[in-house]
């Protein structure tokens, strides 16, 4: 329809790889659980799922390099449960861990069995900012649309605190939405420009003074909110920090509730939630990969990954113009012009930038991984 900015970097996702559509067609809905159908052209392909456990890859021997393909099968632990596969690292039974427990990220770098990784990625808090949430909760509605409460949320944590005892990964303390190492159009840092929460330990005094703007002097008469967070000890402690830093510093009470992946999912789309937690990774490296999911939508079911229902015609206009402008710095200023307002009115909390932390046996050698969050095995092999 029309010339993108970021087409390339658009291709390298997953989505966009190639497929046999006569495979597809056999099951529409599961063809790729099917290694009869799951057909790629990577240096592995797909052998074996089973659900919540194990996904097995091995050796494609049609890959246009495969002499250079030295492993001959993958195997990959499938579980929520961080505790259990550094556990299982530990005995021996797994060769390399993403994300282990953050209570022992430390002890696993000191000993140098981990390293942390870039990771394009912002770990965030996103507020409910649906009129539906008046019928429900109608004191709750009232704080939440007053952008002088969601301001003062984000000034209310120390995100350097956050990050240095809860997180323990050696994440940066968020000042913007957009993450830095995602790259404008002469490659450098577009979160370089945009620092609108730039004070990493809060900013109580002015917190408190936009709560009593907004009509709650010391917390006084604010409702009690809920903090929902998918069921992981990670998001456990980091909801329980941050429960406590908006007592200590706000005076108000929040409430936390937990539930399963798939359900918490639903309750996010659905909007049965008042604060949820939230995170985002780079499908591409393009600033249009965080800002063009807070458009917003034109009736139910349509609003794609917006899950606040954050509603600006202004930002809209914004991201509709910078999708199709091929001017690459006025594009640039007008994603900028775009993280503006959604600093302006946050239906976002940033907590900060992810990074990805990996531990390996000392005999794995050369695998990658991207920015993205992506693993190569293409060069990987087993010492012997």
């Amino acid at each position: 329809e029309a010339p993108v900015a970021y087409f390339l970097s658009l291709m390298a996702f997953p989505t966009y790889f190639p497929v046999r559509q006569d495979m597809v067609e056999k099951d529409v809905n599961l063809w790729w659980a099917d290694k009869e159908t799951h057909v790629s052209n990577g240096p592995f392909k797909f052998e074996s799922l089973a659900p919540k456990s194990k996904l097995v890859l091995v050796k494609n021997d049609n890959y246009y390099d495969a002499d250079k393909v030295k492993l001959k099968t993958i195997e990959m632990s499938l579980t929520d449960d961080a505790q259990t596969f550094l556990a299982s690292f530990k005995k021996g039974e797994l060769d390399m861990i993403e994300a282990p427990p953050p209570q022992d990220i430390p002890q696993l770098l000191k000993d140098k069995v981990a390293q942390v990784m870039p990771y394009l990625g912002t770990y965030f808090y996103v507020i409910n900012m649906r009129p539906e949430l008046k019928d429900k909760n109608p004191e709750v509605y009232e704080a939440l649309q007053k952008p002088e409460v969601r301001r003062a949320l984000a000034l209310g944590l120390n995100k350097t605190e956050l990050v240095e005892k809860v997180a323990m990964g050696e994440q940066t303390p968020a000042w913007a939405y957009v993450p830095e190492g995602i790259k404008d159009h002469e490659g450098n840092n577009f979160a370089d420009k945009t620092k609108y929460l730039d004070k990493d330990a809060g900013d109580f005094e002015e917190a408190k003074r936009l709560l009593t703007e907004a009509g709650y002097p010391n917390g006084e008469g604010f409702p009690t909110i809920t903090l929902k967070y998918n069921n992981n000890t990670t998001h456990q402690n980091m909801a329980v920090a941050v429960q406590a830093m908006w007592k200590q510093n706000l005076g108000i009470d929040i409430e936390l509730a937990n539930e399963e992946w798939a359900v918490f999912q639903t309750s996010r789309i659905n909007g049965d939630y008042e604060i949820a937690r939230h995170g985002w990774i780079a499908d591409y490296n393009d600033p249009m990969t965080f800002l063009d999911m807070w458009v917003s939508g034109e009736g139910p079911g349509v609003w794609g990954n917006n899950d606040a229902h954050y509603d600006n015609p202004e930002y809209d206009r914004l991201i509709a113009e910078a999708k199709v402008e091929t001017d690459l710095p006025k594009r640039t200023q007008m994603m900028h012009d775009a993280q503006d307002l959604l600093m302006e009115d946050l239906p976002v909390i940033p907590i900060y930038f992810y990074t990805n932390v990996v531990a390996y046996r000392d005999y794995v050698k050369e695998v990658r991984k991207s920015p993205l969050g992506f693993l190569f095995f293409e060069n990987a092999y087993i010492e012997e």
